[in-house]
C-alpha cells in the first residue's frame, strides 16, 4: 500500500499538484511486529481502548495522545485543507523525489517529519511491477 502511496504522491507533485504525505508507523504489541495494514484505524477512530483492539494497540498515554492529536488533525486538514497538524507541527508540501513525509506516531505519540521509511525498499516493487 505504501509504494502506490509514495507513487502516486510523486506523479501529483511532479505535475504541479498541492501534495501532503504521511505514513503510519505505531508499532502494535509484542508478540506481533511491526505496522500491519489498517493498524492506524483504531487510534484514528478512537476505538484502540475496546477489548478486540486494546491488547493489540495498547492503551497507554502514547495511544491516547496520538489518538487525539491524530483525530483533530485529519478533521482540521479535512475541514480546511490546513497544513499544520494539531501539535502545531507544520506539514510542509511533499515534493517528487523528496521524501518529506508525516511520520505519525514514529515515537509514542509524536507526528514528525522525514523520509519515508524503507523507500528504496519501496523503489525496488517498481522494478518488478515494470513501473
Amino acid at each position: 500500500m505504501r509504494n502506490y502511496g509514495v507513487r502516486l504522491a510523486n506523479q501529483l507533485a511532479a505535475a504541479g499538484a498541492n501534495v501532503r504525505l504521511g505514513t503510519y508507523m505505531h508499532p502494535i504489541q509484542p508478540p506481533a511486529r511491526g505496522v500491519p495494514h489498517c493498524a492506524e484505524l483504531p487510534l484514528l477512530f478512537g476505538t484502540y481502548a475496546l477489548d478486540y483492539y486494546k491488547d493489540k494497540i495498547g492503551t497507554g498515554v502514547a495511544e491516547q495522545e496520538l489518538s487525539q492529536r491524530w483525530m483533530r488533525s485529519l478533521t482540521s486538514f479535512a475541514t480546511g485543507g490546513g497544513s499544520v497538524f494539531a501539535d502545531d507541527t507544520p506539514w510542509p508540501v511533499y515534493t517528487k523525489d523528496r521524501s518529506n513525509s508525516a511520520r505519525i506516531g514514529d515515537v509514542g505519540s509524536r507526528i514528525s517529519m522525514g523520509p519515508m521509511p524503507k523507500a528504496a525498499q519501496l523503489a525496488i516493487w517498481d522494478r518488478l511491477l515494470g513501473y
